[in-house]
């Protein structure tokens, strides 16, 4: 399937429309996670093998987080996305950029706007700090 490449700037930052794709978002999720896991994996299933999402878990002793140029602690510490042209997100941001590529945008926008915005990254970074508390167990944490 052909995409078309749109590219919108606001403020001086990338957005894209649903249509567009320069290349996939790789998001790093910790599979040990429930939630980060059914995360990862909503975002896998939505995408439908077209390559606008790819997803590597930063719990498997495959993963080289070397190759990234970050410590594994601080892979773990919070959600982190690559986008095709080498831009680095973290936190909220790789929320709100998956959801925008995979078409969803208009579920998490909201997150985003200037008044919103700093409520939102707080509480998903003590989510992030948290996880381990809020999450069912179904591995013990690894810290």
């Amino acid at each position: 399937m052909a995409h078309h490449t749109i590219l919108h700037r606001h403020h001086g930052l990338h957005r894209y429309h649903s249509s567009y794709y320069g290349g996939p978002l790789r998001i790093f999720v910790d599979s040990a996670c429930p939630i980060c896991r059914q995360q990862g994996d909503f975002f896998k299933w939505v995408d439908r093998s077209q390559g606008r999402i790819m997803v590597e878990d930063i719990a498997s002793p495959h993963f080289a987080p070397e190759r990234y140029g970050f410590p594994r602690e601080q892979m773990m510490g919070q959600i982190h996305g690559v986008t095709w042209d080498g831009r680095w997100l973290h936190g909220m941001e790789v929320i709100r950029e998956a959801y925008r590529i995979i078409g969803m945008g208009w579920l998490v926008n909201f997150t985003g706007w200037p008044i919103l915005r700093p409520i939102f990254d707080q509480a998903y970074y003590a989510f992030a700090r948290h996880r381990w508390r809020t999450s069912p167990r179904e591995r013990h944490s690894p810290r």
